[in-house]
C-alpha cells in the first residue's frame, strides 16, 4: 500500500518538475527563472527523500541534505548576480537620463544666447 503511494508521489513530483523546467525555459523575467530553479531544487530534494523511503536506503537522505545545501547556495549566488545586474541597469538608466537633462540645459542656454545676440544686432 505505501509502496504504491510513494510511486504516485514520485509521479506527481516528476510532472511538477517538468512544469517547473518549462517555467525555467520560458520564464519572461530573470526573477521567474530564479524562482523556477529554487522550486526545481526543492522538488529534486523531495524526490530523493521519497526514493530513500521507497528503496529503504538511509544514505539517500544524506545525499538529500547535501543537495539541499548546494541548492541553497546556488540560489543565493544567482540572486546576488540578478541583484547586481539590475543595479547596473538602473545606474545606466540614471546616467542616460542625466545626460539627456544636461543636453536639454545646453540647448536652452544656446537658444538664450542666440536670442540675446539677435537682440543686440537689432539695436
Amino acid at each position: 500500500m505505501i509502496h504504491n503511494f510513494l510511486l504516485i508521489v514520485l509521479g506527481v513530483l516528476s510532472v511538477m518538475s517538468l512544469l517547473c523546467l518549462l517555467r525555467l525555459v520560458l520564464g519572461p523575467t530573470a526573477a521567474d527563472r530564479l524562482l523556477a530553479v529554487n522550486m526545481l531544487g526543492g522538488m529534486v530534494i523531495s524526490a530523493i527523500a521519497v526514493l530513500s523511503l521507497l528503496l529503504e536506503e538511509a544514505y539517500l537522505l544524506d545525499i538529500s541534505f547535501i543537495y539541499a545545501l548546494i541548492s541553497f547556495l546556488a540560489v543565493v549566488v544567482l540572486a546576488q548576480i540578478y541583484i547586481g545586474a539590475s543595479r547596473m541597469q538602473y545606474r545606466q538608466q540614471e546616467d542616460s537620463a542625466a545626460g539627456d537633462e544636461s543636453t536639454e540645459g545646453n540647448n536652452e542656454y544656446a537658444a538664450g544666447e542666440a536670442a540675446k545676440s539677435a537682440g543686440e544686432e537689432g539695436m
